[in-house]
């Protein structure tokens, strides 16, 4: 019986990573292997990973992952990097805001989530808008155009905005072309050590 790795790409850690495994075990009778990870990053470290492939999400796509933190600065969670205008950041008052791969209105949500317990955030959008659901409940939307939202780095934003936390179970759901989707755990990671902007 093989056991096959859930995740379909690769992040690059880039400075002053922790990596804390919390749970991992084998479902051997549906021939699976799964695996959490929590990846803790510390601002004042400037901790961050870069995306191996930016994924550019189609007309359609869904984001998801679990966030702790008690940060109250302003925090990039999901950014571009050549193109800036798309991010998921934390505001300073632990509110979600949200930008589009086009210039255009923010998307700010309603819901705290720097009280220092894991909350689960779930983003929906498309040509059509956006939806940001925080444990299940929605906590804001609009009706801009989303398609094409991009991801290059994790934890960190424009070169700044660092986020110090813990983010686990991040998935990027393309729902136009499910091949373009991803879901991260550590059998992504290029090395499981701590690393300087990529020097060991």
């Amino acid at each position: 019986m093989s056991l096959s790795p859930l995740g379909l790409s690769t992040l690059m850690p880039q400075r002053g990573i922790n990596l804390l495994e919390k749970f991992g075990y084998f479902l051997t009778k549906a021939s699976l292997y799964v695996k959490q990870i929590f990846i803790e990053v510390e601002s004042a470290a400037n901790a961050y990973y870069s995306f191996s492939t930016a994924w550019n999400a189609s007309s359609s796509f869904r984001v998801e992952f679990d966030i702790l933190t008690s940060a109250t600065v302003r925090s990039g969670i999901l950014s571009g990097v050549t193109t800036t205008n798309s991010f998921v950041r934390m505001e300073a008052t632990g509110t979600l805001r949200l930008r589009p791969n086009v210039a255009g209105a923010s998307l700010d949500s309603t819901i705290g989530i720097n009280d220092g317990v894991l909350n689960h955030i779930e983003i929906v959008g498309g040509a059509g808008g956006a939806t940001i659901y925080t444990n299940g409940v929605a906590s804001g939307s609009d009706t801009q155009d989303w398609s094409g939202f991009f991801v290059e780095e994790l934890a960190r934003r424009a070169g700044a905005e660092y986020l110090e936390g813990i983010l686990s179970n991040l998935k990027l759901t393309d729902l136009i072309t499910p091949s373009n989707s991803l879901e991260f755990g550590l059998n992504n990671l290029i090395a499981n050590t701590e690393t300087n902007n990529g020097v060991t």
